[in-house]
């Protein structure tokens, strides 16, 4: 898993993702340490999946685990 994972039992877990009209799922790879608490960090790819471009920075999105 990453590099903050520490075992950590949501690590490898699918979420669904809705931001920007869109809707992808990806996998929890580690903990995102300076996040707020139901915020997550995404990959490049996921971002650009559900906005188009990395231009955005921070976006509102929301998720749920599958």
């Amino acid at each position: 898993m990453g590099a903050v994972s520490n075992g950590n039992p949501m690590c490898g877990k699918t979420i669904t993702i809705h931001g920007g009209g869109k809707t992808t799922t990806a996998v929890v790879k580690d903990k995102c340490m300076g996040c707020a608490e139901h915020d997550i960090d995404v990959s490049e790819k996921v971002f650009l999946e559900l906005f188009g471009s990395l231009d955005g920075g921070r976006e509102p999105v929301s998720w749920s685990f599958n």
